[in-house]
């Protein structure tokens, strides 16, 4: 089965559109059951493109604006970390540990990138 067409992942689509407006910095959607066969991360986290260039974040060109929200994939623990303490303080975290990018974009990864521990949740 695609994943686009498992349950989860229209329901998550849904609570996005349904809320009429776009995802902040900050904003969480999970945890939830994995979204994808065989995959521990089951959330994600907007937050600003931090990884471009300082121009790329907004598009002015039109009469609306267009604001680009990267979209991180967050272990269940990481998720309740920004739920509970904030999105300030999960950035915070992720300056201090210094993450490699790539590590926040593997989808396959077990291991969370704020506190070096397995992930609590299952697969």
């Amino acid at each position: 089965m695609s994943w686009v067409k498992r349950p989860e992942a229209r329901r998550d689509r849904e609570f996005v559109s349904s809320h009429g407006v776009a995802l902040l910095r900050g904003d969480v959607i999970g945890p939830s059951s994995p979204i994808i066969p065989g995959v521990y991360v089951n959330s994600v986290y907007a937050t600003i493109p931090s990884i471009f260039p300082e121009g790329f974040s907004a598009y002015h060109g039109t009469e609306l604006n267009t604001v680009m929200v990267w979209l991180i994939p967050l272990l269940r623990q990481e998720a309740l970390f920004v739920k509970e303490r904030g999105w300030p303080a999960f950035e915070e975290a992720l300056e201090r540990k210094d993450p490699d990018l790539a590590d926040l974009a593997d989808l396959g990864r077990k291991t969370s990138i704020i506190a070096g521990g397995s992930s609590t949740g299952t697969m």
